[in-house]
């Protein structure tokens, strides 16, 4: 092995930040920072940030645009920057539990054929400190990734698997998918579908990241139905695009387009898409049912749950798996039980 080899990131974490997710940031850059992996190279995105970065005790590398992007196109920002031979996409405002990156990096490693290997995910409410598991994927998902053939098809037809914050991926494979749509929403849905085009994934049964909640988090904004369209849209071209979509997804290509037009507007009563109907869609989880309110004048809105409250974060859009944790098994807290 030559000495530029040695000294040569393993893994490059791409984090886009803007404005108020500033105030997140040195959480996640922290649980990066603490990860048991070696040459771990940490590449921050300043996608036109309005509020200034904070300065790092730590080698991070930090490329700012000259305008504000899309969360997808800022992610492949870093993307393009990446020369190491795997990569994971983290968001500002989540953090990652100790000891993801060489889990997920031990899997790459012991199978050669794998595009990805992902973690499951833990909602997270840092007010309080309250941690739940969430059911996603789901069960028929953590199925269908099994039979590689099956999950093409099936992750054609509904977004289901996780691609950032708990996903470790091969570089070159996410550059040949075209990495994310230049969207905020459902932008990593065709290169969740690329990678599955290009070699099995494997989901490991650990909760590797930890989602937050908190109200400016964008998938807990509204979107009108033609963005929600164009996130559709983007996805069904990248179908007809990418050379490595399989004869028989291209052959159904049409009944493919007429499922995301249902979709888009199921998700969108009204013309506007309600947070808690799209995450569950996207195998989320609504939780109890959503009342939401539109205001066509100032294009505000609100919600009201209906009926009883999720414990212990009381958030509408997550729901716990049936049944408790395993006896023995403490999802570790973000903030206090990773190594120092």
């Amino acid at each position: 092995m030559r000495a530029t080899d040695a000294l040569r990131p393993h893994v490059t974490v791409v984090i886009p930040v803007w404005d108020e997710y500033v105030a997140f940031l040195e959480d996640a850059v922290r649980s990066v920072a603490e990860q048991r992996a070696m040459h771990v190279r940490l590449v921050i995105v300043d996608n036109a940030s309005t509020t200034p970065l904070p300065h790092f005790p730590l080698p991070v590398e930090i490329v700012r645009t000259a305008e504000r992007l899309s969360v997808g196109a800022a992610r492949n920002i870093g993307l393009d920057l990446a020369e190491s031979q795997f990569i994971l996409f983290l968001d500002a405002d989540d953090v990652m539990a100790s000891g993801t990156i060489a889990l997920l990096l031990s899997r790459l490693r012991a199978r050669s054929d794998l595009s990805a290997a992902a973690c499951t995910l833990v909602a997270w409410d840092a007010r309080n400190g309250t941690t739940r598991p969430l059911d996603f994927p789901y069960r028929l998902t953590r199925i269908a990734v099994r039979w590689p053939v099956c999950y093409r098809v099936y992750s054609v037809l509904a977004n289901r698997m996780p691609t950032t914050g708990c996903v470790l991926m091969r570089t070159n494979l996410v550059k040949a998918a075209g990495g994310f749509s230049d969207a905020n929403f459902a932008e990593d849905w065709p290169l969740n579908v690329g990678l599955a085009f290009r070699g099995p994934i494997e989901l490991v049964s650990f909760p590797g990241r930890f989602l937050r909640l908190h109200p400016r988090s964008l998938r807990s904004q509204p979107l009108s139905r033609v963005e929600v369209r164009r996130a559709f849209d983007l996805m069904h071209d990248r179908l007809k695009r990418d050379p490595a979509t399989p004869s028989l997804v291209r052959r159904i290509l049409r009944l493919v387009a007429l499922r995301h037009t249902l979709q888009v507007r199921r998700l969108t009563p009204g013309g506007v898409l309600i947070p808690g109907r799209a995450l569950g869609d996207l195998g989320w989880g609504s939780g109890p049912a959503v009342r939401v309110g539109i205001s066509r004048r100032n294009n505000s809105w609100q919600r009201q749950m209906v009926g009883r409250s999720p414990q212990p974060h009381r958030d509408p859009f997550f729901r716990v798996p049936p049944g408790e944790t395993p006896e023995g098994f403490k999802i570790p807290d973000p903030l206090t039980d990773l190594p120092r």
